[in-house]
């Protein structure tokens, strides 16, 4: 991004037309946001993500323009909580979504491309999942299909051979 654009005001307005304002250098986390402003001079962008979830991505864009954020060590590993992986910052942002606005959170940062974000989410994600294989044993890839709204296509002898998978995974 040229210098010219560094403080830039910039209006973000959702797919239900509720404007945001925040500015170029926040944005340099997304790399949509960061194509746009380099091939455009506009400074109001319309996105397709919802109020609720752009109001939160833009929280978290502000967050970082001003702190330096240390990146998820991936691969994840299983035998540590999100909460000693990631700063108390982002655990605190991430851990105030429900199931759904989670989801929406990495759809967001995937058509974005704020791999940061994306990564804190789908990290919450299996943060979640793997507390509850650990508490329900065998029944645990059940109550996340159910927890998440997975359709469950698979026979007997399929699902035998994930939960044994999964539960090999974690001890």
């Amino acid at each position: 991004m040229s210098d010219r654009n560094t403080f830039r005001p910039i209006k973000l307005i959702s797919s239900d037309n509720i404007e945001f304002n925040t500015s170029s250098d926040a944005t340099c986390l997304s790399g949509l946001l960061t194509d746009i402003l380099e091939d455009f001079s506009d400074d109001i962008y319309n996105l397709n993500v919802k109020s609720e979830i752009l109001m939160r991505v833009v929280n978290y864009l502000e967050h970082y323009k001003v702190n330096k954020r240390n990146d998820i060590n991936k691969p994840f590993p299983i035998e540590k909580d999100l909460i000693d992986m990631v700063e108390d910052w982002d655990y605190q942002f991430i851990s105030n979504f429900d199931d759904e606005s989670l989801l929406q959170i990495i759809i967001a940062a995937e058509y974005m491309r704020i791999n940061p974000l994306h990564d804190l989410a789908c990290a919450k994600v299996a943060d979640i999942m793997r507390k509850i294989l650990r508490e329900n044993g065998d029944d645990g890839p059940l109550i996340i299909a159910q927890r998440f709204g997975i359709d469950q296509n698979l026979d007997d002898e399929e699902m035998k051979k994930i939960e044994e998978e999964e539960l090999s995974g974690i001890n």
